[in-house]
């Protein structure tokens, strides 16, 4: 048998297709697409602003968490590339915040804020570290010189920043080409080859002011420079590459250095910044007092006591063609005692007819029974004069200090050096401990060092000047002049 499919006419086929296309392929009734999402921007204003202060970095944000562009409206007064705000000039400063949306976000609406740009300050809020000195630690301060004609200089606000505190100096006619000031109360300043430049932070009424800075070091060494200003009545940072590293004790600053004034020229003056400063010392430790305010010489040992109840007296002899002996001194319980503890002295003094060819001279001063511990102390302090004739010697002119321990059997041991004399007048010597060596003598202890001994209580503290020296050369009223003058004495 055979089977055959059935046929349909072709206007019933195209009818059929033409349904099917009509209820599944076409878009006639399709939803419409979803509009945008709104969106909104929040920009925070960042408030006023300092030229010459760091400024901080802007935020705006929007809902979308698409990125948000930021641009200034003032580009004269401040401009802005991503989120860094650079400050231009004083004025007001607007920034406008946009977002320009996508298919799912549409723009939002721009927001700006408008905020007050100050001029520069002397404050650059840098100034922080040892090496910069904004003039209001109460450790600095500053005076003028060669201000004949009334010229100051004073801690005064900024003139654009009552906040901040500055130098101001005012140079007034009859000032001298050298107005300036000394800067005090810094620590030392030091330069190397690769840092030696010095910034400064100026104001002043016209361009072209000239500023002179100088520094000194201990024996004269010195460096300078003239660096002049560029604005007018606007803060700016003047550099100063020195010509010579260095360590200088001695800041010296001259506004409108090397001319002079004919009317009254004020500028202001901050943050003083040098690359580096030294550390400085640190305190030293507290000096405890061997001997101070001494009394007259009495009785027949011609003796006198201590505040700490020790005693004071002279010894001499052996002097050739010897005159006579001068003693005295300024006594606690003298007519006019010297004005404290401290201040209290003696001397002794022995002239010769001739030039002596011997003699010993010296005092010696105790301490209390039992004598004074030292430990932990590293030098001695001790207060010595001369007399001004034998002073003027070129040589033989040397004190031996010694420094007696508390032994037994009335056998002290001791140590002694030498010290050459800086001054006639009344002058402390520091004098290390460790540089005094024993003294040789026979105490049955002959196996003590220098240590040793200076770890016992010491018993006294004396003060000689031994043949050769002695004034053999310089004359006085016919009679040459040796002698030596004790003060106070102490260990540190």
């Amino acid at each position: 048998m055979t089977h055959s499919s059935p046929r349909l006419p072709l206007s019933a086929l195209f009818l059929a297709v033409a349904t099917l296309a009509g209820c599944n392929g076409g878009d006639a009734d399709a939803p419409p697409a979803p509009a945008p999402t709104a969106q909104t921007i929040t920009f925070t204003s960042p408030g006023e602003q300092r030229i010459g202060v760091t400024t901080p970095a802007l935020s705006a944000t929007a809902t979308s968490a698409l990125a948000v562009t930021l641009t200034s409206t003032t580009t004269a007064v401040c401009t802005v590339a991503g989120t860094a705000l650079t400050l231009v000039s004083a004025g007001n400063c607007t920034i406008e915040a946009t977002q320009a949306g996508n298919a799912s976000y549409s723009a939002a609406t721009p927001v700006t804020n408008t905020f007050v740009v100050s001029p520069a300050s002397g404050n650059t809020g840098t100034c922080t570290s040892a090496a910069c000195v904004n003039f209001t630690g109460t450790s600095v301060s500053f005076a003028p010189f060669e201000n004949q004609g009334g010229g100051t200089a004073e801690l005064a606000d900024d003139p654009v920043d009552a906040t901040n505190r500055v130098a101001k100096f005012t140079k007034k006619a009859g000032d001298g080409e050298y107005f300036g000031t000394v800067i005090s109360g810094l620590n030392p300043v030091v330069l190397t080859d690769s840092a030696k430049t010095v910034t400064l932070r100026v104001r002043t009424p016209a361009a072209g002011t000239n500023f002179l800075l100088k520094l000194e070091a201990a024996g004269g060494a010195a460096t300078e420079l003239d660096v002049a200003s560029t604005k007018a009545d606007e803060w700016e940072t003047l550099s100063f590459t020195m010509p010579a590293a260095g360590t200088y004790s001695t800041v010296v600053l001259f506004p409108n250095g090397r001319s002079a004034v004919s009317a009254d020229k004020v500028m202001y003056v901050d943050e003083l910044n040098f690359p580096a400063v030294s550390a400085p010392p640190p305190p030293a430790p507290p000096a405890v007092t061997f001997s101070n305010g001494y009394t007259s010489p009495q009785g027949p040992a011609n003796q006198g006591t201590t505040a700490q109840g020790g005693i004071w007296g002279y010894f001499s002899g052996d002097f050739t063609n010897y005159v006579e002996t001068y003693t005295g001194g300024s006594f606690m319980d003298s007519g006019t005692p010297p004005a404290s503890a401290d201040g209290a002295s003696f001397y002794l003094a022995i002239t010769t007819s001739a030039a002596t060819t011997a003699g010993y001279m010296g005092m010696y001063v105790t301490y209390a029974t039992g004598g004074l511990s030292i430990s932990g102390k590293t030098n001695l302090l001790i207060d010595l004069g001369m007399d001004e004739f034998m002073f003027q010697q070129a040589s033989n002119k040397d004190f031996k200090v010694t420094i007696e321990g508390v032994g037994t059997g009335g056998c002290n041991p001791a140590v002694n050096r030498m010290v050459t004399p800086t001054s006639k007048d009344l002058t402390t010597y520091t004098l290390a401990l460790n540089t005094f060596t024993t003294v040789s003598q026979d105490c049955g202890n002959a196996s003590l060092t220098a240590a040793d001994v200076l770890a016992l209580p010491v018993n006294a503290v004396n003060s000689q000047l031994d043949f050769p020296n002695a004034n053999t050369t310089v004359i006085n009223g016919g009679a040459y002049g040796t002698g030596l003058a004790r003060g106070k004495t102490a260990f540190q």
